[in-house]
């Protein structure tokens, strides 16, 4: 009787933690479809001739060597650019947002980049694999 009882609660407690499972599951999913629309929502924000001038900027800037441009995305008012690299560069974190900044933005002098850019933020994310794993510095605009 007594392991009657126990399979019982067993059964109940396994039923209840694959509800809970399914309905994690549909709020994710229904979390990463409001995150698409929100993206797609912005996509707007910024005119594409601007995004596309992003990335002609990186595209060119990494057509040798073994860092490779890997694209942009538009949040929230800001162009996020991403660039893999073959191995985690062996700074800390404050070297490599710096690095970012000095090495990877766009240079001051180009004026025409950074007027086009206007209120726009522009982000440098630098990743090994993952991109949620990423090092990333907002570029600061010059005095344009």
């Amino acid at each position: 009787m007594l392991n009657l009882k126990k399979a019982i609660k067993l059964f109940a407690f396994s039923a209840v933690i694959s509800m809970l499972a399914g309905t994690l599951s549909a709020c994710n999913k229904a979390s990463a479809y409001q995150t698409s629309q929100a993206l797609n929502a912005s996509n707007g924000d910024i005119p594409k001739t601007i995004v596309q001038n992003v990335k002609q900027t990186f595209q060119a800037k990494f057509v040798y060597g073994d860092w490779r441009f890997q694209g942009t995305e538009v949040t929230n008012n800001s162009i996020n650019a991403y660039i893999q690299i073959p191995n985690k560069l062996d700074m800390s974190e404050d070297q490599q947002q710096a690095y970012i900044n000095q090495m990877i933005c766009p240079a001051a002098q180009q004026t025409d980049f950074w007027n086009e850019l206007a209120t726009h933020e522009l982000w440098v994310h630098i990743y090994t694999y993952d991109k949620r794993s990423s090092v990333q510095a907002q570029c600061k605009k010059p005095n344009v």
